[in-house]
């Protein structure tokens, strides 16, 4: 497999563990899936995405959906991961 996909996995499993951990008090520095009605400010972007990284998004949308978990729509999965990965990277330049 690509380096891009094996970074692509580790993060939907990091993305995964952060919802685990949601309910010991751990939260996005940002408000990433507001209620609906309340998106008003959001902006509409298209992405194309590769099959493969098609197929990890939605191995978490359908593990939350069976969990019956909140937020289990691609597009809530893809900004939680979007939010986790440069949230981490903007730490890594804090610290650098």
């Amino acid at each position: 497999m690509s380096k891009e996909s094996d970074r692509l996995k580790a993060l939907a499993r990091q993305v995964s563990e952060k919802r685990k951990d949601a309910d010991s008090g751990k939260v996005f520095p940002i408000e990433v899936n507001p209620p609906r009605g309340l998106k008003g400010d959001f902006v509409k972007v298209t992405a194309t995405l590769s099959p493969e990284t098609y197929r990890l998004a939605m191995g978490e949308v359908t593990r939350r959906k069976l969990a019956k978990q909140g937020d289990a729509q691609i597009s809530a999965v893809i900004r939680e991961a979007l939010v986790a990965y440069l949230g981490r990277e903007g730490e890594k330049r804090a610290s650098a």
